[in-house]
């Protein structure tokens, strides 16, 4: 028996033992990793408007509500030019935007007016899974940029 495993180890029988358990291993791994990533996916969502003004609830197939709000505020910096500016905060996702976004500059919103109709833009794109983004049409669209 010991002349067997000689020959085997000569040949490297049992390094490639090691290599394959860790081979499929790595593959459970894998496998366990994007099941549980794809049922995860599945999980339903749906967004309810809670009353006229832009906080939203979300109900989610967890028990646990999470709430879309929007504020804005007035920014007076040396850096920046005096003006308006919004946060949005959707659970642990926040956006503090203190610039019209889309446009060159550091060009702050001129009334809060504006900074409201951007915001309630992002929250909208938020509620539907897109990406918060704005387009310099959508601003023109708002009037806010010519």
């Amino acid at each position: 028996m010991n002349s067997y495993y000689r020959i085997f180890q000569t040949h490297g029988y049992f390094s490639e033992m090691k290599f394959h358990k860790g081979l499929k291993l790595f593959s459970l791994t894998v496998n366990i990793t994007l099941l549980l990533t794809l049922s995860s996916c599945n999980s339903s969502t749906s967004i309810v408007n809670s009353s006229s003004d832009t906080s939203v609830v979300i109900h989610d197939s967890l028990p646990k509500e999470k709430t879309i709000s929007s504020r804005v505020f007035m920014i007076d910096s040396s850096d920046i030019s005096k003006g308006f500016a919004y946060h949005i905060e959707a659970g642990d996702f926040r956006i503090d935007q203190t610039t019209i976004p889309a446009i060159q500059g550091n060009q702050t919103f001129k009334s809060a007016e504006d900074a409201q109709k951007v915001a309630d833009i992002m929250i909208r794109k938020i509620q539907h899974d897109s990406i918060p983004s704005v387009t310099p049409e959508e601003l023109q669209r708002l009037g806010i940029i010519k």
